[in-house]
C-alpha cells in the first residue's frame, strides 16, 4: 500500500533528478520564449453560500445550509535567473455548516490551514516540473491540536510548453480532494488563442473563457473535497472521527478587471454532488450522508501578476 511517506520520497527523488539534468543542460534549452499564458495568483479572499438542502434518508427530514472563506497568498522566490523557483503559498479556509430540523439545530465550524513549500525548475525543451509538499491542519479545533490533526499532501506535475498557445502536462497527488487521502494522477491542458482560452487540471477542473479587454466570461466545474479532524457530542477523546466532505460545483464565471493587478470574481450555480462521510480512528467509514442537490454563488477577489 503507497503510504503519503513513501509518495513524498519518491517525488523529492524525481524532481531532484529532473533539476540535476535541467540544470546541467541549460545551455542546451530551447532559445524560443513563451509569455505564459495565464497569469499567477499572488493572493485571494474569497466566499461562498450554499443555499439549504434536504439530507436524504433523514428521519427528522432536517436540511443543510453551508458557507465556505477561503484566504489564499502565494509568495514564489527566484533562487536562480529563469531557472529555478522556490515556491510558498498560505491556504486558509473555514467551512460553517447549520443542520436544521423540527427535533434539533446542529451547528458546525471546519478548519484548514495550509503552508504550502516546494521547487519549480525551468527544463530543457521548454519543459517545468513542480514539486509541494503541504503540511495542513484540518480540524474543528475544539480540542487542543494534536498530531492527529495534522497532515501531509504533496504534488508533482511537469508542464510542457508546446507553442505559444498551448501548455499540457501530468503528474501525481496525494490529497483529500474526494474526502479522504488519495494518490490521483494529474493531468494539465492550458490553451489561448485570440479571445479564447481553456484551463483544465483534472480531477480538479475545468474552465473555458471567452475573454474581453477588462473582463472575461465563461464556464467552470470544480470537483473539491476537504478531510477534518472532529470530536462528536460529548468532545471525548473516545468520540474522535474524521469528517470528509465532497462536492462537485458548476456554473458561469463572470471576472472583471478593477483596476491594475486587482481583479474579482462572480460565480454562481449548481452543487451537483454534495457528500459528507465519517471515519472513526481507524480510518473505516462510519457513515455517509448525501444532500439533494443546492444552489451556489462565490465571489473571489484577487491580486493576479
Amino acid at each position: 500500500m503507497i503510504t503519503p511517506k513513501y509518495f513524498i520520497a519518491a517525488l523529492l527523488n524525481i524532481i531532484l533528478i529532473n533539476i540535476s539534468h535541467g540544470q546541467a543542460n541549460s545551455e542546451k534549452s530551447d532559445t524560443v520564449k513563451y509569455k505564459p499564458l495565464f497569469k499567477f495568483p499572488i493572493a485571494s479572499a474569497s466566499h461562498t453560500i450554499y443555499t439549504d438542502s434536504r439530507v436524504q434518508n433523514d428521519p427528522d427530514k432536517g436540511s443543510v445550509g453551508m458557507t465556505e472563506t477561503q484566504l489564499l497568498l502565494n509568495m514564489p522566490v527566484k533562487l536562480k535567473e529563469k531557472k529555478l523557483f522556490l515556491y510558498n503559498g498560505l491556504n486558509f479556509n473555514i467551512l460553517r455548516s447549520s443542520y436544521k430540523s423540527e427535533v434539533k439545530t446542529i451547528k458546525e465550524e471546519l478548519y484548514s490551514i495550509s503552508y504550502s513549500t516546494g521547487i519549480i525548475s525551468i527544463l530543457p525543451k521548454r519543459w517545468k516540473a513542480t514539486v509541494l509538499i503541504t503540511p495542513t491542519l484540518s480540524s474543528d479545533l475544539d480540542k487542543e491540536i494534536t498530531k492527529e490533526d495534522l497532515n501531509i499532501q504533496s504534488t508533482f506535475l511537469a508542464l510542457k510548453r508546446a507553442n505559444p498557445y498551448k501548455e499540457y502536462g501530468f503528474g501525481l497527488m496525494f490529497n483529500a480532494r474526494f474526502g479522504r487521502g488519495l494518490v490521483l494522477p494529474i493531468f494539465s491542458y492550458s490553451y489561448k488563442k485570440n479571445n479564447w482560452s481553456v484551463y483544465t487540471v483534472l480531477p480538479g477542473f475545468v474552465s473555458g473563457f471567452r475573454h474581453f479587454k477588462k473582463s472575461n466570461i465563461g464556464l467552470y466545474a470544480s470537483m473539491f473535497g476537504s478531510l477534518h479532524n472532529f470530536y462528536a457530542a460529548g468532545n471525548s477523546n473516545s468520540n474522535f472521527q474524521k469528517i470528509g466532505y465532497t462536492r462537485f460545483t458548476v456554473g458561469p464565471k463572470f471576472q472583471f478587471n478593477v483596476y491594475k493587478s486587482l481583479y474579482m470574481d462572480l460565480t454562481a450555480g449548481a452543487v451537483l454532488l454534495n457528500r459528507l462521510e465519517t471515519f472513526d480512528a481507524t480510518n473505516a467509514r462510519v457513515l455517509e450522508t448525501n444532500f439533494n442537490e443546492k444552489l451556489f454563488i462565490r465571489i473571489n477577489i484577487s491580486i493576479l501578476k
